[in-house]
């Protein structure tokens, strides 16, 4: 960066700098998309409804991001970063600035075990960390980890860290006109902003693609211009990837980031993940899609943050773009790109069952049923696919398969009995 903080504000006033800063082209990136003048309208709106002033100033990534993509833009340029942190606090007239990382970069957190990533990731975590503690006391920042707490900053001016370093660019010779993206969890590129993605990124097999807290069709996809993806982030997913298996984990990711101090947030984020959870293992309900959008729209109104508001729509997109893919694991127990479990059924061979009990003592679910010296059956929607009954028996008359099942006793039946018809 050859531009310093003290060539940007030399000789003007905060009321000239931030007049520079609303004619320029400078936009909030990510998930509150405005132009800066626009964003920082609204949050005095929110200050003088409730008789305050603007606390401060933050920057931070979209508290729903959990796969840090832009990271690498702080990490490439911390320097940048902060001087657009400055340049607007001091629009702004307030000497409180704070720059949040997520809190796997917490010193205690970075570690390959404690951050739940490779020692590779965690070593660049820690760099980064150790980078910019000196660099952020010597611009006066406060470094914070973990999700941007909206409560105690309720009346701060948030600012994407996209957006502090087009600050910056702004003030030495204009923004960039490339964006970071990573495509399918490669290594973030440097793009052109007006890039389609479907200029960016191969969709000629996908079935669909997660973009924006979203699962889209891909012709929907493809439209969609690289600055207008929310956190930098395309997944395509193909015809051997499932929808309800890809929300289920990442409504699970989402859950390890949230904050739990919202009520709507934190148990329906367990209620959505527990739902999902459900559908792929084949025990779902035709109940549990009605059920997940009423969570999901409450969610949607009711959170404070983005975390809480974008998870939701993760739900709700999959359930209505993707709902013939749904209804296949909920109906028919049947997951057609073969991921789910629910694709996979147990069951026990009439001809090797000796009518022991073994595998009924070991379930957890309590889904096999009979007596002894009676040939015992499995409730295929009750099975979890947990596999303790296969090690239970000896006589190996637990089978698996994810075709058709074989003709099997309906009612209770004698061991050596059967004979299918």
């Amino acid at each position: 960066m050859s531009t310093t903080f003290e060539q940007v504000t030399a000789g003007k006033t905060p009321a000239q700098v931030l007049e520079a800063l609303e004619a320029s082209e400078v936009r909030e990136y990510g998930i509150y998309a405005d132009r800066i003048g626009g964003h920082i309208a609204k949050a005095r709106q929110l200050c003088g409804e409730d008789g305050t002033e603007i606390s401060g100033v933050t920057a931070a990534l979209n508290n729903a991001d959990t796969d840090y993509v832009q990271l690498s833009l702080l990490a490439e340029d911390p320097a940048k970063v902060l001087l657009g942190l400055r340049i607007l606090a001091f629009a702004l007239g307030t000497d409180c600035m704070t720059l949040y990382l997520p809190a796997a970069f917490a010193p205690a957190a970075v570690t390959a075990q404690a951050a739940g990533t490779s020692p590779a990731a965690a070593g660049k975590a820690a760099e980064l960390a150790s980078r910019l503690q000196p660099l952020a006391e010597e611009a006066g920042v406060a470094l914070k980890t973990g999700i941007v707490d909206m409560r105690a900053e309720r009346y701060a001016v948030h600012i994407h860290i996209v957006t502090a370093a087009d600050i910056a660019d702004c003030f030495d010779g204009g923004i960039s006109d490339t964006v970071l993206l990573s495509v399918n969890g490669q290594e973030p590129q440097k793009v052109a902003r007006k890039a389609a993605v479907g200029e960016l990124a191969d969709l000629a097999k996908a079935k669909a693609v997660y973009m924006n807290y979203r699962y889209m069709t891909p012709e929907e996809a493809a439209k969609v211009t690289a600055d207008s993806v929310m956190n930098g982030l395309v997944t395509v997913l193909t015809g051997s990837d499932c929808v309800v298996a890809d929300c289920e984990k990442r409504l699970l990711a989402d859950r390890a980031q949230s904050c739990g101090k919202c009520v709507f947030c934190r148990e329906g984020l367990i209620q959505l993940g527990y739902m999902q959870k459900e559908i792929t293992q084949g025990r779902g309900k035709p109940e549990y899609l009605d059920l997940s959008r009423e969570i999901g729209e409450a969610m949607c109104v009711s959170d404070l943050c983005s975390l809480g508001q974008e998870t939701a729509k993760k739900a709700l997109s999959g359930m209505e773009t993707f709902a013939a893919e749904y209804g296949e694991h909920i109906r028919k127990k049947n997951c057609p790109a073969g991921v789910c479990m629910s694709k996979e059924h147990y069951y026990i061979d009439p001809k090797l069952c000796t009518g022991c009990g073994d595998c009924e003592d070991v379930c957890p679910a309590d889904s096999i049923e009979g007596r002894p010296q009676y040939i015992y059956m499995i409730d295929d929607l009750g099975c979890t696919r947990c596999g303790k009954c296969i090690e239970a028996c000896g006589e190996q008359a637990i089978q698996k398969t994810a075709g058709r099942l074989p003709k099997l006793p309906d009612r209770l039946t004698r061991v050596g009995r059967f004979h299918a018809r």
